[in-house]
């Protein structure tokens, strides 16, 4: 094969062997080894699984209100989703699925809510009772 300048195959010579460096030819312990961690359903503790499906529901039950709020809100100011589109810079559609409560909500997107509807943000969170 050909060098840039034509000449064929330049001969590389290995780099000389090096010798070994104290203290790190000792074999390596293996890391320590925790114990394998359950999974399924049937892992958890029942008591456990109970909290988690509670929480889920409590989610679900926060964003539904909290969508709600924002509804609420919004028709009060005669605003289509598209006027609180554009005012929030937030796409049409996060915002339906917002009201519908099928969204998470980040707090950047609820400054950007209350913002838009001239709000305080904690005026958009529904009650924690």
């Amino acid at each position: 094969m050909a060098n840039r300048d034509g000449k064929g195959d330049v001969a590389r010579t290995p780099h000389p062997p090096q010798p070994p460096v104290q203290g790190l030819d000792a074999p390596v312990p293996p890391p320590h080894s925790a114990p394998p961690i359950p999974s399924g359903p049937s892992a958890s503790p029942p008591r456990l699984l109970a909290t988690r499906q509670a929480d889920r529901l409590n989610d679900a039950e926060l964003r539904r209100r909290f969508g709600r709020n924002v509804r609420t809100e919004r028709d009060r100011r005669a605003l289509s989703q598209i006027d609180l589109s554009f005012r929030s810079k937030i796409h049409r559609s996060h915002i339906s699925l917002i009201e519908s409560g099928r969204r998470d909500v980040q707090l950047t997107t609820i400054c950007a809510l209350a913002a838009a509807l001239n709000l305080h943000p904690g005026a958009l969170m529904p009650p924690l009772t």
